[in-house]
């Protein structure tokens, strides 16, 4: 909609009684700002938009948040390895002592560090009892 506020204005001053022109110009401007201001806020907008600043926005912001597959793999293999050394400690100490209380194995499969579970294998080839394993996992 596209208003003349310059004639809009005249308009007043000629066809309303002086005790209201100022009121009414006062509003008549006020709407001319507000109006300005709109078109001011679309125009930025639409710029934004067709200079696909947004677009690169919101693909930079996703690109951040979002860890890539490379990532995601890597995380995966680590969280494999962890898994498999708790497994391994836990069927060598079987092999070895054939019973292991139910807190030593859930204080194994509570451990991961890589390299602390790395330590407890090494240390459960030597051990001479599962109490010495189970005094070395107490301590982690």
């Amino acid at each position: 909609m596209c208003i003349d506020f310059g004639s809009l204005s005249l308009l007043i001053l000629h066809q309303r009684p002086v005790a209201e022109h100022k009121d009414l110009i006062r509003i008549v401007e006020q709407q001319a700002h507000d109006m300005e201001a709109d078109n001011m806020a679309k125009t930025i907008a639409e710029v934004l938009i067709e200079s696909d600043f947004v677009k690169d926005f919101a693909e930079n912001v996703v690109e951040r948040m979002e860890p890539s597959i490379e990532d995601c793999v890597k995380q995966c293999i680590e969280h494999g390895k962890m898994l498999a050394k708790q497994e391994y400690i836990i069927q060598l100490l079987y092999s070895r002592f054939r019973a292991i209380p139910d807190h030593v194995r859930n204080k194994i499969q509570s451990i991961h560090d890589n390299t602390r579970l790395d330590t407890i294998f090494n240390m459960a080839l030597t051990a001479k009892t599962i109490d010495e394993i189970n005094m070395q996992i107490a301590d982690s």
